[in-house]
């Protein structure tokens, strides 16, 4: 088993009972098709890429939902799923709040938000020898007070990141950041073309981001263009490495790998690190207290060296009809968190 700082969670898994799995090996059998557990509701129909149909269980270890029944639909898409719900014919989506607000639906809905494991950054392009020197890094990072931007662009819906772990992680040490003070006298060629910043056109906020990036290099005397691509495109010149800065994002896990950052196969073309040190400390970490102190050196490590701005991590929600109430604290490991607290007006 190859060492990786996520393998305590492999030991994250649910117990079934033996006996009555045993030699079930067929995933249509019966026995699988009417699962024995604990949960909160029974196991009902399963029409075949059309619905699944919960009943309410009265043995649960939680105690008994307030709702009777669930119908699951399953939806082809995005799109459906959406259509769905602004018709009444589902209860339930999952988005963020400004993606919401974005659809200008009249619908009105109740929600509740969560930490996500969705990382948005800056990133540099290391093919390009300007940004090899750690000054003309610090001087992009401080052309924008992006404490105050990030409150402005998000109204709260995400959780402002000094390095590429979640703020919420019981391992971020929020103290591992580095204060930059705005750079003066970073100057490229006059002949040099600007530098240019890509962004997806399907991100308002990204968007916004790269604008307010152009802007602050622009005052600093470091000429710079936006590129607003079409996802298509935009991950084509990412991938091939055709731009000179990047405001992306990720999806990582609960413990983060950042092979995206670091290693062979890095994005941004970063060479030169001593964080593969740092990264085996993590994988070789055997209690909470060392696994600890190795992601804040790995954290220490980024302020000093910069090899991304970070930014943010991205609230999602968990948005209902008006006639549901009673919705508690879902999270990223289970949206469904509280269900047995919900209940229909």
């Amino acid at each position: 088993v190859k060492s990786s700082p996520s393998n305590m969670y492999a030991l994250l898994f649910p117990v079934i009972p033996r006996h009555y799995y045993l030699n079930e090996f067929n995933p249509l059998s019966a026995k699988n098709m009417s699962p024995l557990g604990n949960g909160l509701f029974l196991f009902g129909e399963y029409r075949h890429l059309r619905s699944l149909s919960l009943s309410r269980s009265f043995y649960s270890y939680k105690g008994s939902a307030y709702i009777e029944a669930v119908e699951v639909l399953i939806v082809p898409d995005d799109e459906t799923e959406l259509n769905a719900f602004n018709r009444g014919l589902t209860d339930v989506y999952f988005s963020s709040v400004p993606e919401w607000t974005r659809h200008r639906s009249v619908k009105e809905v109740r929600f509740a938000e969560y930490p996500s494991f969705d990382f948005d950054f800056i990133g540099f392009n290391f093919n390009n020898d300007f940004f090899s020197d750690i000054n003309n890094r610090i001087a992009i990072a401080s052309a924008v007070d992006w404490d105050s931007f990030v409150r402005f662009i998000y109204l709260e819906h995400a959780s402002r990141t000094y390095s590429a772990v979640n703020p919420h992680s019981w391992f971020y040490n929020p103290n591992a950041k580095k204060i930059f003070t705005a750079q003066n006298g970073v100057f490229r060629d006059e002949d040099e073309p600007p530098l240019t910043i890509i962004v997806n056109a399907e991100n308002n906020e990204r968007i916004k981001i790269a604008e307010a990036l152009k802007q602050g290099m622009n005052a600093v005397g470091l000429a710079a263009v936006v590129d607003v691509l079409e996802f298509d495109f935009f991950t084509e010149r990412f991938l091939s490495g055709g731009f000179d800065l990047v405001i992306g994002g990720v999806a990582l896990d609960a413990v983060p790998v950042f092979s995206f950052i670091y290693g062979e196969e890095n994005l941004f073309f970063y060479t030169g690190s001593d964080a593969d040190q740092l990264i085996g400390s993590i994988n070789a970490s055997v209690n909470e207290n060392t696994f600890r102190r190795a992601f804040n050196d790995l954290q220490l490590h980024m302020a000093e060296q910069l090899p991304l701005i970070p930014l943010t991590y991205k609230k999602l929600a968990v948005l209902t009809d008006a006639r549901i109430g009673g919705l508690h604290s879902p999270s990223a490991d289970n949206v469904f968190w509280g269900i047995e607290y919900w209940f229909i007006k």
